[in-house]
């Protein structure tokens, strides 16, 4: 938040969040991502193999690469239900004695502007991960909230996803999803002073 503006996506990040980034998504215009690419050519170029020059390019990318696997495209399943806001915030970080470090708890939280879309796309997503990973999800419920849980078999990591408003929240744990939730009404970090 060093603008100090409102963002939606802060609301579901719980006030003691360690580090915080939101992304303002109306603000990825081809202009803007241009100059944020234009430097970093090179070293996309060769992570992906070829340049990544235009919004569309990294759509196209997102899908060959990311959503192919999931039987899902942006312009189908995520186009119909994203708002404004973005936010990836690190929970907690727990380091060993060398100072390695062991895990990384985080949230994301993802502002819908479409409900119903938005749990259609939790739904397909939640079907598409349990086929391709042999593992189901547990619903339960909190704070009238359905919560989804994986826990894959084998020790793969666990994956927690819900819906709560108007937020779509992601986490590597279901607790973080809990203090989510009871956040984003009261003591988030959006209410922090800047």
């Amino acid at each position: 938040r060093i603008m100090g503006r409102w963002d939606a996506a802060a609301e579901a990040m719980p006030e003691d969040t360690l580090m915080y980034m939101g992304v303002n998504l109306l603000n990825i215009t081809p202009d803007r991502l241009e100059r944020v690419l234009t430097p970093f050519q090179d070293v996309l170029a060769d992570e992906m193999g070829e340049p990544v020059l235009t919004l569309d390019d990294l759509q196209t990318r997102m899908d060959a690469e990311v959503l192919a696997s999931l039987d899902m495209t942006f312009a189908e399943d995520i186009q119909p239900w994203i708002g404004q806001y973005l936010g990836l915030g690190l929970v907690d970080i727990q380091q060993g004695q060398d100072g390695d470090l062991e895990s990384v708890d985080f949230v994301v939280s993802v502002e819908a502007r479409n409900k119903k879309a938005a749990d259609a796309f939790l739904e397909k997503l939640r079907t598409e991960i349990s086929e391709r990973s042999g593992s189901a999800f547990i619903e339960t419920e909190y704070r009238d909230v359905k919560l989804y849980e994986l826990s894959p078999s084998g020790g793969g990591e666990p994956f927690a996803l819900a819906r709560s408003g108007n937020l779509l929240l992601f986490s590597n744990q279901s607790r973080n999803l809990k203090k989510s939730i009871d956040d984003q009404n009261n003591s988030s970090l959006a209410a922090v002073p800047v």
